[in-house]
């Protein structure tokens, strides 16, 4: 599991899919939601693999890569997880590599818009 002050529940949230802005890589989708600044602080992540993307061994061998990766990237890119957003990491395609999905998670994470202020 994502530790705590990352976690996001999609199923609490079925309207997410609608509202949600995107990026693509080849093998990542990341969807991000700006949160309500007043209610939500930092980043919050939730990670989907469907079933096309193999046997639930292998997927949940892939969350387990995404989350150790979330967490490299949490030290590394600190800046990135302050932001008030919502993230879906969804992914599409074959199983790859960590090297590939902490390259393409990275760029999509720093790709994030900044928040303005809202006055």
């Amino acid at each position: 599991m994502l530790p705590q002050p990352f976690r996001f529940a999609v199923r609490k949230n079925p309207q997410f899919f609608e509202l949600a802005d995107s990026f693509n890589e080849r093998h990542i989708r990341l969807l991000y939601l700006e949160n309500d600044v007043f209610t939500e602080s930092g980043l919050k992540l939730a990670i989907v693999v469907p079933k096309r993307h193999g046997g639930a061994v292998v997927r949940v061998k892939t969350k387990r890569f995404l989350r150790s990766i979330v967490n490299e990237l949490s030290k590394e890119l600190p800046a990135v997880f302050t932001l008030p957003y919502s993230v879906v990491i969804f992914v599409k395609g074959r199983p790859q590599e960590f090297a590939q999905y902490k390259q393409e998670l990275e760029k999509l994470l720093q790709q994030l818009p900044p928040v303005l202020e809202k006055h």
